[in-house]
């Protein structure tokens, strides 16, 4: 047991108990950048997947315009805002593909991501040399496939690709430029829908938010597959539409669709913490943890309003809390530093902050 996971587990002891929130106080920090990812004569654009590049200086987005058909994969720096670069990603738009997303191998030198039939690697900065087979492993994909995710391990020796949806759930295993080893997740069986899921590489687990299509209470899974597959689940009483594990992979937190926040064991699923709607009670679409681990970043649907939280993990406390976007926050990354937070709102702006200022601004 790690001691970020010891601390946890003793504020649950000790009686810290849940509070409600007032959401009424809007603290106004000057980002450091503010930029809109969508073209100028489009409404709005959806994020799929952002994160900092591991030096932070840049920022990667993959994200579409509604009713397209394709997705883009884009670049920018993270002090101007200025485009990079950006990559097109065939059938990567829709709404089946807003649970895809991309990986950043952790020495920074590619990105991988899925398109129609591929898992493909795109090299940072732009013009490196391509790997071996032109970049690309042609993986079978089915058209209603619903939800996908990749990271890479190590120093981009290995892929894993977790996919579910008409075909069996599955995560593969890619050694670059060999076969994968594939193993299967579940038996077949219909009617089960994918809200939300989190990988974490280094404890070789994966979090699931699912529930059947029809009545039936959601629930959360998690699977280890360090060795043989298994899995624990749990209940829920609300969908969760967020997933996130914590730096060092045992704390699962989860963010619903009535506005609140838990935290669960990630191996056990026993209920760490749980908290009373931040904001109007709308849903926490995305959640992120501090690379400290002190630090829960919560971003909500919430309109006009405070949308971006800081959450004290050991006391369930609201640290801060701003209006991020008008138009409700979809998705929020940190760097690896953690010194820098990223929102994207629905409308397709992205607003970068200081994350060390926003975290001293205490609420009363």
């Amino acid at each position: 047991m790690t001691p970020f996971h010891t601390c946890l587990l003793c504020a649950v002891f000790l009686g810290l108990t849940p509070e409600r929130w007032s959401a009424t106080e809007d603290v106004k920090p000057k980002p450091f950048v503010t930029f809109s990812v969508k073209p100028e004569e489009s409404v709005r654009a959806d994020a799929h997947w952002m994160a900092f590049t591991p030096s932070g200086a840049r920022l990667v987005v993959r994200y579409t315009e509604p009713r397209s058909s394709d997705a883009v994969l884009g670049l920018f720096d993270s002090t101007t805002g200025k485009s990079v670069s950006s990559t097109t990603i065939k059938g990567g738009g829709g709404p089946e593909n807003s649970r895809t997303v991309c990986a950043i191998a952790p020495d920074g030198g590619w990105i991988a991501y899925t398109d129609e039939q591929n898992l493909r690697f795109l090299a940072l900065p732009p013009g490196k040399p391509a790997l071996p087979g032109g970049g690309a492993i042609e993986i079978s994909r089915a058209p209603t496939t619903v939800g996908a995710s990749v990271w890479l391990d190590g120093k981009s020796e290995k892929a894993f690709l977790y996919r579910s949806g008409a075909i069996v759930p599955t995560l593969e295993q890619w050694d670059l430029g060999k076969k994968p080893q594939s193993v299967v997740l579940r038996e077949p069986q219909g009617g089960t829908a994918l809200y939300a899921h989190s990988l974490h590489s280094g404890t070789h687990r994966l979090a699931l938010s699912c529930g059947p299509s029809g009545t039936g209470k959601p629930r959360l899974e998690s699977w280890s597959f360090a060795e043989k597959p298994s899995k624990v689940n749990v209940e829920i009483k609300f969908r969760a539409s967020s997933l996130a594990h914590s730096p060092d992979g045992s704390v699962l937190a989860a963010g619903f669709d009535d506005g609140s926040v838990a935290w669960y064991d990630a191996a056990t699923l026993k209920v760490l913490k749980e908290t009373q709607p931040l904001g109007r009670q709308f849903t926490v679409a995305t959640v992120a943890f501090h690379p400290g681990g002190k630090h829960l970043v919560c971003g909500t649907l919430d309109r006009g309003m405070p949308n971006l939280f800081f959450v004290t993990i050991l006391t369930g406390q609201v640290a801060a809390a701003l209006v991020a976007d008008a138009n409700g926050v979809t998705k929020v990354c940190f760097d690896t530093s953690g010194e820098k937070v990223a929102a994207f709102g629905a409308n397709g702006t992205v607003t970068i902050w200081d994350a060390t200022a926003l975290l001293k601004l205490q609420r009363d």
